[in-house]
């Protein structure tokens, strides 16, 4: 190209005939341009390495950025993702109707484990009433034979005591029953509130799979996730903006060596 350059130069720089002034003074026209662009010409080239240095450090980052948002990912699938605010509200929504489903299931799960233990609770007050009555029944049956030899009116003391104590066996064993049908309840409950929050969650992969997003990204998870994907897009976009300017640079230059070597090799005009 310098040397090209200098040809050129030259030849523009002779004594043109009148009688080639016309055809003279489109290469004159096009030497001026050359000169005034050298300088121009000099920094591309200076500039040059510098950008190619910078595209391959961009693009270590971007493949380094695209295994962080996963093994699977190019940058068209990247940049095919749908970042906008309605895509957040969006999501913001899944994990208000999924939060809400959690929240109901814990309290459930609480009120389960309540229920549980007051049937538990039951469940031991019904045996140790039932040992208790009968142990007191086996000693009223004895003593009210005892006394009834002793004295027939006091008969019904013990007698009457027994029917106390079964009494309160009855009502534990109701006690018992309600806390094991509040308990069955409240299982049933909280099973078909797993069912709701597994169709819901099953919904949202879906709706995560039709935009291009891990079907497996939850909605808790899904901030972070989106930090990293707009890391990998600016870094992705940093390296395009390089490779423009690189290839503007290199189109000037070859097109400026293409002008040179144009009016370089014009010797068919009489200078």
């Amino acid at each position: 190209v310098k040397r090209d350059l200098s040809t050129a130069t030259t030849k523009s720089n002779r004594t043109i005939n009148n009688e080639a002034l016309v055809l003279e003074s489109d290469l004159s026209a096009r030497c001026k341009t050359i000169a005034e662009k050298r300088q121009s010409y000099k920094d591309w080239v200076k500039d040059r390495p510098t950008q190619l240095a910078a595209q391959r450090k961009e693009q270590a980052e971007v493949t380094k950025c695209l295994q962080a948002v996963g093994s699977d990912w190019s940058p068209e699938r990247l940049e095919s993702l749908d970042l906008s605010q309605t895509t957040q509200d969006e999501v913001a929504s899944w994990k208000e109707q999924l939060d809400e489903l959690k929240e109901e299931r814990l309290r459930l799960k609480t009120n389960l484990d309540r229920l549980d233990q007051e049937r538990q609770d039951a469940e031991r007050t019904v045996a140790h009433r039932r040992i208790l009555a009968i142990g007191i029944g086996i000693a009223g049956v004895i003593a009210t034979i005892v006394l009834w030899f002793q004295d027939f009116r006091e008969w019904y003391v013990p007698v009457g005591l027994t029917a106390l104590l079964f009494a309160g066996l009855q009502k534990a064993r109701t006690d018992l029953r309600c806390a094991k049908n509040n308990t069955d309840d409240f299982r049933r409950r909280l099973v078909k509130q797993d069912g709701d929050i597994v169709n819901k969650t099953d919904a949202w992969s879906n709706w995560l799979k039709k935009r291009g997003f891990p079907d497996t990204l939850r909605v808790d998870t899904y901030p972070g996730f989106l930090l990293v994907v707009q890391k990998a897009q600016s870094a992705l976009e940093t390296l395009k903006t390089t490779q423009r300017r690189l290839y503007g640079i290199t189109k000037d230059i070859e097109e400026y060596g293409d002008e040179v070597k144009t009016v370089g090799t014009c010797d068919a005009i009489s200078l």
